[in-house]
């Protein structure tokens, strides 16, 4: 399925290399962004790249956060954690 949704979804495949695949806007802006933010730390040198640097180190750690708090107001998640932090070792000798 993942390679299905990269090859058709995003690269844009095409049967043959004589055929001209389709353009895709979404692959445009990544790759106009990326540039846009290699730009940004060359130009303004090392005094912004750390702030870059900083953000981008910090940020995954909050995004994890956050989603472990939603984790915890769904449905059933006190199941979920009451099965991974008791589990039933009688199980394992009947393998």
């Amino acid at each position: 399925m993942k390679k299905h949704f990269l090859i058709k979804k995003i690269i844009h495949l095409t049967a043959d290399i004589s055929e001209r695949g389709d353009f895709n806007p979404w692959v445009s802006f990544g790759y106009a962004f990326s540039y846009f933010i290699v730009w940004l730390c060359v130009s303004k040198g090392v005094k912004i790249s750390g702030i870059i640097a900083t953000y981008s180190a910090t940020a995954p750690f909050f995004i994890l956060v956050i989603l472990i708090i939603k984790g915890f107001y769904l449905p059933g998640s006190f199941e979920g954690l009451s099965y991974l932090f008791k589990p039933d070792y009688s199980k394992l000798w009947s393998i």
